[in-house]
């Protein structure tokens, strides 16, 4: 049996059956900024490039943690924007 993630924006009836831990469907995931996105995009590059290079595990480190404080401000935007909030 397969489990499904559901969008992190609540009432939102759409579910992933990805492995995710958590997840913004299509329709949700628009509503997040370019700017955002791109930020995001450009510290995943940085991260591939330092794993694949063997680099120091504190720039992984430094990377990961971007990355939770990129993803946190992405869920945070859409379920705001979502309500009508912002």
């Amino acid at each position: 049996m397969t489990v499904r993630v559901a969008c992190l924006v609540p009432f939102c009836g759409r579910t992933s059956a990805r492995r995710w831990a958590e997840w913004l469907c299509g329709d949700h995931y628009r509503l997040v900024d370019g700017d955002l996105k791109r930020l995001r995009i450009r510290n995943r590059r940085r991260w591939t490039a330092i794993v694949a290079s063997d680099g120091a595990p504190s720039r992984r480190l430094r990377c990961e943690t971007i990355e939770r404080a990129i993803w946190s401000r992405m869920k945070r935007q859409a379920i705001e924007r979502a309500a009508g909030l912002a």
